[in-house]
């Protein structure tokens, strides 16, 4: 069976590791994997080259507004004859949308939503106007994967067709995921925690859907109970200029 994945790029990023280990558990058995992105080869397009995947990178910097798109997908698409075509996010799954339907209609069409919907006037007016367009269309695809069933809810209670949707969660490997003493020691050190402290993170860019505000909020009531508790911010946007973050964090707490 030949699998195409469209994805708008190949970054450090959730839903790219979640593709990188679905290929990782599935390279060497009778699926052919292949993997488009839309834009740049990335950080984990050279990964999955590593373990034997075939990725092409189209090197489209706006794909939704480039007509030059249509031609490269049609000779890709058209040479392959997949399958399933496998659409990663919204971009990717509008993209997957346009390659089944216009270029191999016999293709199964799956897509694949990574993304919680609390509140869509919180995006940017591209995100709004491509979740719109996957609100429009999201009766085509032959499935709509989820990654939690609080983002199926979200985006069904929007208007996405629920005929065909499922959830099938991102999953953790705990022994990987349970780091030795030989690391967190040096890391405590390094941020002055002491080693009987117990420490409590959250990792995600910063944006409403990942409720950074909750997080200190309920961070700040556990304080009160237990003073020797140490909590750890980490990702994009999530630093000392955040102004708005910083506003939420009472002075004396801040590190």
């Amino acid at each position: 069976m030949i699998i195409v994945h469209i994805i708008s790029a190949l970054p450090i990023g959730g839903a790219e590791k979640a593709l990188f280990n679905l290929l990782s558990e599935d390279v060497g058995l009778s699926n052919k994997h292949i993997v488009i992105s839309l834009s740049s080869q990335g950080f984990f397009g050279k990964k999955m080259i590593d373990i034997g995947v075939t990725v092409i990178a189209l090197g489209i910097k706006n794909p939704l507004l480039s007509i030059f798109i249509l031609v490269k997908l049609y000779r890709l698409i058209s040479s392959i004859k997949p399958d399933i075509i496998q659409g990663w996010m919204y971009q990717g799954n509008l993209v997957a949308w346009v390659s089944r339907t216009f270029f191999c209609q016999k293709s199964t069409l799956i897509w694949g939503v990574r993304h919680s919907l609390s509140d869509i006037h919180k995006e940017t007016l591209r995100m709004r106007l491509t979740i719109r367009a996957n609100k429009v269309l999201s009766s085509n695809p032959d499935a709509i994967v989820y990654n939690s069933i609080i983002s199926k809810g979200q985006h069904e209670e929007y208007g996405f067709c629920h005929k065909t949707s499922l959830v099938i969660a991102n999953g953790f490997n705990t022994k990987i995921f349970s780091p030795p003493v030989t690391f967190s020691k040096p890391m405590r050190r390094q941020l002055s925690i002491p080693i009987t402290s117990l420490v409590i993170g959250i990792f995600g860019r910063f944006h409403p859907m990942k409720n950074h505000k909750g997080f200190i909020l309920a961070a700040i009531e556990l304080l009160h109970l237990n003073e020797d508790i140490h909590f750890l911010l980490v990702g994009n946007g999530v630093d000392s200029n955040n102004i708005e973050l910083n506003k939420l964090i009472p002075r004396e707490q801040m590190s």
